[in-house]
């Protein structure tokens, strides 16, 4: 009678999971690591319930633990690119209310001026990439990862010839709706006909999250192999032939040893997927190859500001989606596996590798203002601008 009632409760949970895929992302298959997770919850209850030992209630995190401990060593359940689908899913619920028109997940130009009204930085970080890139009529460019559009209407604009990829369903919905040229794809299935086609590219806050943890400890390799394929990418007759990128790097990973710094780079990992250049010349010396370094600006105080700002208008605005958050909550818990990372990550993680000893995002939220003499230098990330010119 027991294992006919596990049964029963069983299906049901499989077919909720199916629904809220549905709603998640209905081309993906449901994660094998939640329906591993959710049956072995579903199993210890139920023991716990008809034995009253507490050891069944145990098992569950074990089992995670055993999961968790294979993924961090590259031995993936489900495919490791999930993770940052995961995470822009569960962004693109509620971000765009919050944030308004500049609703991208990457930082403004502030030029460290902590004054400056956060939609104006929004444009003016979008104006100077769209110069960077030398758009204009009929100069073709494409944009990697190219989120909700925002940075493709302001290239689009200029008459240039533009296209951006994503691997978000929902981002590639919304570029749709607003008429923007974009394709579903991720940057490494782009086929044979995109090669030597475009005069520049852009990857605005991408191309950290595009390792993964099976070859992190290649890195460099990785990331040669990654301008390789950029340098397929441009046109050789271009006249432009350049690269713009921001990027966040760890300032020297090998100083981070500490258990503190380790959990932080763990959650900073799980949540968003990929992994940051191991210093700040990381990207020039695995473009070397095939690029020369035209231009560089540390950029990470930029980021330090705009983390602020959108704290501020979470808390602003973020009851207002309130409704769509708690489904958006329980939609994940059930089918993504990175969640309680996620949140974790966005508590606290993702502003402690912008802050060093003098300044602390959540100090800044607390007081109500930013440092005025905001410098952040002994941060553990360094965030680069970087303009590269194929040789």
């Amino acid at each position: 009678m027991n294992h006919t009632k596990l049964l029963f409760l069983w299906i049901c949970m499989l077919i909720v999971m199916i629904l809220f895929q549905y709603v998640l992302d209905k081309n993906r298959k449901i994660s094998k690591h939640c329906l591993i997770r959710n049956t072995i919850i579903l199993f210890s209850i139920q023991k716990y319930t008809n034995t009253k030992q507490i050891f069944y209630l145990i098992i569950p995190f074990i089992i995670e633990f055993i999961i968790e401990y294979y993924h961090s060593k590259g031995i993936s359940i489900d495919p490791l690119e999930n993770k940052v689908k995961n995470m822009y899913s569960y962004f693109s619920i509620f971000w765009s209310p919050c944030m308004g028109k500049n609703d991208d997940l990457t930082e403004g130009k502030f030029d460290n001026n902590i004054s400056k009204d956060f939609d104006d930085a929004q444009r003016d970080k979008k104006l100077e990439l769209v110069a960077l890139s030398g758009a204009s009529k009929n100069v073709k460019i494409l944009e990697v990862g190219c989120g909700n559009g925002s940075l493709l209407s302001y290239i689009k604009d200029t008459g240039a010839d533009v296209y951006g990829i994503t691997i978000s369903k929902e981002q590639y919905e919304l570029c749709k709706q607003k008429g923007l040229p974009v394709g579903l794809i991720n940057f490494f299935d782009l086929d044979e006909s995109h090669n030597a086609k475009y005069d520049s590219i852009i990857c605005s806050g991408v191309i950290e999250h595009l390792p993964n943890v099976s070859n992190r400890q290649d890195i460099e390799v990785f990331y040669k192999n990654l301008f390789f394929r950029f340098q397929r990418l441009l046109n050789p007759h271009s006249t432009i032939k350049k690269i713009i990128i921001t990027c966040i790097h760890f300032r020297d990973y090998t100083k981070l040893t500490d258990p503190w710094s380790r959990f932080n780079i763990y959650m900073l990992e799980r949540a968003n997927g990929g992994w940051y250049p191991t210093d700040k010349d990381c990207l020039v010396r695995s473009a070397n190859q095939y690029f020369n370094l035209e231009y560089r600006r540390d950029i990470t105080n930029d980021y330090y500001i705009s983390t602020y700002h959108w704290a501020k208008k979470f808390i602003e605005k973020g009851p207002k989606t309130l409704l769509y958050q708690l489904v958006n909550s329980i939609i994940n818990f059930v089918n993504n596996p990175y969640y309680i990372h996620i949140i974790i990550e966005k508590l606290y993680s993702w502003q402690w590798q912008f802050s060093d000893k003098n300044h602390s995002i959540l100090w800044d939220l607390l007081k109500g203002k930013l440092q005025s003499n905001l410098h952040v230098t002994n941060s553990p990330v360094i965030h680069q601008l970087l303009v590269f010119k194929m040789k």
